[in-house]
C-alpha cells in the first residue's frame, strides 16, 4: 500500500472519529437537561446561599398568587407543527397589558413564574410557555432562540386573538433572552410595545464557542464546525446563522438588556455587542453588580425591576 492510501485512510478515519464526536457533542448542547445543561451551577455559586433564599421566598408567594387567581393552559402549532404549552394567568378585570415571558436553557414555565407574578401585580395578563423540548411543549431537542423566536410570533398571535388591542412585553431570560432579541429582528405586530432581555448570547455559535474554551479549554476546531454542520442537517440552521447580534440590526421595537457582571456562562462582555447592534430603536442596558448568570432578579429584586420598568412604562401605560 503506497503512503498517501495510508495517508488517506487515516485522514478519513480522524474525519470519522471527529464528527461522532461533534455529533454527541451538539446533542448534548442540545438536550440540556444533561450534563452541559448544568455547567453554569458549577463554577458560578459565589452567593447562592443569598439567592435561593430570595427564591424560596420568591416561591411561596408565587403558589399564593397562583392559587388565588384564574390560570389555564394554552395550546398552539408551531411552524414544523410541534404541539406547544404555555400557562396563562388572566387579570380579573379587564386588561390590555400583556407579557409573554420566556424561560432559559434548561428551565420550563415554573422558572419564569416569578418574572410573570411580578409583571400580573402591576396589571399584565400573563403568558408563560414551556419553550419546545420543554416540560408539556414537544420536540426532540431545545431552539436555542433560534426557533424559539418564531414560537414566540406564534405566542403572540396567541395573544392577539384573545385581544386585538393588546400591548405586548415580551421578557426573555439567558436562552429566552436571545430568543426575545432573535425576535426583534422579524415583522412583528404594532401590539409589541417592548422587549426585555435578561443575559442574553450574542450567537448561538459564540455561546456554544465560550462553553467549550471556559469550562473544557477545548479549541473550536474541528469540532464545533462540524457540529454546525450537523445543526444545519437536523436543525435547518447553521450556529453562525442563530445571531442575536444580525437581528437587534433590524430591530425597531424599545428593547431593554439586563446582565449580571459576573455571569460567567453567557459573559457579561456579550450585552455591550448586543446593545450596539440597536441601531433604529429606543434601547438602555444595565448591568448589576456582582450578579451571575441569571439570577439578577434574586440578586437585587428591588433595583432589577426599578430598572425593567423604568423602561417598560416608557411604552406601556
Amino acid at each position: 500500500m503506497s503512503w498517501w492510501m495510508i495517508v488517506l485512510i487515516v485522514i478519513i478515519v480522524l474525519f470519522f472519529v471527529a464528527a461522532v464526536v461533534a455529533n454527541i457533542e451538539l446533542n448534548m448542547f442540545l438536550a440540556p437537561h444533561g450534563f452541559w445543561g448544568r455547567m453554569h451551577k458549577f463554577k458560578e455559586v459565589s452567593d447562592i446561599t443569598d439567592i435561593q433564599k430570595t427564591e424560596e421566598l420568591l416561591e411561596n408567594k408565587v403558589e399564593q398568587w397562583i392559587s388565588k387567581n384564574s390560570v389555564k393552559d394554552l395550546w398552539t402549532i408551531s411552524f414544523d407543527t410541534l404541539r406547544l404549552h404555555a400557562q396563562a394567568v388572566i387579570q380579573k378585570r379587564l386588561s390590555h397589558k400583556w407579557v409573554l415571558c420566556l424561560h432559559g436553557y434548561g428551565g420550563n414555565y415554573l422558572t419564569v413564574e416569578s418574572f410573570g407574578m411580578e409583571y400580573f401585580s402591576r396589571g399584565y395578563n400573563v403568558v408563560m410557555p414551556d419553550m419546545r423540548y420543554y416540560g408539556k411543549s414537544q420536540g426532540r431537542y431545545a431552539g436555542m432562540g433560534w426557533l424559539d423566536r418564531k414560537d414566540a410570533a406564534e405566542w403572540i398571535k396567541e395573544i392577539l386573538k384573545m385581544d386585538p388591542e393588546a400591548d405586548i412585553v415580551v421578557h426573555g431570560v439567558s436562552m429566552g433572552a436571545s430568543a426575545v432579541m432573535m425576535l426583534s429582528g422579524e415583522n412583528l405586530p404594532e401590539n409589541v410595545k417592548c422587549l426585555v432581555a435578561d443575559c442574553g448570547y450574542t450567537s448561538v455559535w459564540n455561546c456554544f464557542k465560550h462553553i467549550r474554551k471556559d469550562r473544557f479549554h477545548l479549541p473550536v476546531f474541528p469540532m464545533l464546525y462540524i457540529a454546525g454542520l450537523f445543526c444545519k442537517i437536523r436543525m435547518g440552521y447553521f450556529l453562525h446563522e442563530a445571531s442575536s447580534l444580525r437581528q437587534l440590526k433590524k430591530c425597531k421595537v424599545p428593547v431593554y438588556m439586563i446582565h449580571g457582571s459576573e455571569d460567567t456562562f453567557v459573559p457579561s462582555s456579550m450585552i455591550i455587542q448586543n446593545y450596539h447592534s440597536v441601531l433604529n430603536a429606543p434601547k438602555d442596558w444595565y448591568i448589576l453588580s456582582g450578579a451571575v448568570h441569571a439570577v439578577s432578579v434574586y440578586k437585587n429584586p428591588e433595583l432589577y425591576w426599578r430598572k425593567v420598568f423604568g423602561f417598560v412604562d416608557r411604552f406601556v401605560k
